[in-house]
């Protein structure tokens, strides 16, 4: 029977316990409590938060490599992707831009690519290429919101664009 049950490596129980559980890295090696149910898992919890960090990062590093070999796998297939695109400032010097992908069978959000400098349109579409490594071709359509920058972003892009009307409506009202 233990065939049937996965066991989930210490980092994939720290990625849970911060990104769907809100704990932040302080209290995950704080908590006796976490640390006693992760023991029972047969795993050591790490007792210094830049151990966690670590652990962490290097998880995401393997999650975004696994992306990757899907997302290469899928265009060699011939699949084509859509992506829908929002810029977003945190403060006015520190802007990100963030991206999702959309497959036939699959979802994957790339996440925030942080923007140093301006945003013009063509940097739009390099950014895109370079966060996930495809060729312009494989991108079949298009969705952004209404910012001058996405508008000529949609007129020089050679795949086809919409600009997302409830992003108009949010300054309407």
């Amino acid at each position: 029977m233990d065939i049937f049950v996965r066991k989930e490596s210490l980092e994939q129980i720290l990625a849970k316990l911060v990104a769907l559980h809100g704990f932040s890295k302080n209290a995950v090696t704080k908590s006796h409590f976490i640390r006693d149910t992760t023991k029972t898992k047969g795993c050591r919890m790490p007792k210094c938060e830049k151990t966690v960090a670590v652990l962490l990062k290097k998880h995401a590093g393997q999650l975004k490599e696994d992306m990757s070999l899907k997302l290469i796998e899928m265009t060699q297939r011939g699949a084509r992707f859509r992506i829908s695109l929002d810029e977003w400032a945190l403060t006015k010097t520190r802007w990100f831009l963030n991206i999702n992908l959309h497959g036939e069978e699959s979802f994957f959000n790339l996440g925030m690519v942080p923007v140093h400098g301006s945003l013009p349109a063509d940097k739009v579409e390099e950014l895109v290429r370079k966060k996930f490594k495809v060729k312009e071709s494989d991108i079949a359509a298009s969705i952004s919101g209404g910012a001058s920058v996405m508008v000529r972003y949609g007129k020089t892009s050679s795949s086809k664009h919409q600009l997302c009307n409830a992003h108009g409506l949010n300054g309407q009202f």
